[in-house]
């Protein structure tokens, strides 16, 4: 939760300030960097960007303690990214 909460505020911030700025495309681009980067990066740690057969041998090779830790940083960028690509599409259809 506290990822989730961090990027929220991120996003509020972004967002309200991007909405009362002549900049706000500005604002937009960085909402939608760290949102764009967190989900790329939180796919790329889950497996959904692999084949079936690499996820299966992937999750065959791999001990539950690096899963866990894997699992556990794909949850946490997703809940940070999630926000912010959210802002992101919010400033572009108030512009």
């Amino acid at each position: 939760m506290k990822f989730f909460a961090t990027g929220l505020t991120i996003a509020v911030l972004l967002f309200v300030i991007g909405a009362l700025s002549p900049f706000r495309d500005f604002f937009a681009s960085i909402a939608a960097v760290i949102g764009i980067v967190c989900l790329l990066i939180s796919a790329l740690a889950s497996g959904a960007l692999v084949s079936g057969d690499r996820n299966r041998a992937n999750f065959a090779t791999e001990d539950k303690k690096s899963r866990n830790e894997r699992t556990g940083m794909m949850s946490r960028l997703f809940l940070l990214g999630l926000p912010n690509f959210v802002a992101f599409i919010a400033l572009l259809w108030i512009a």
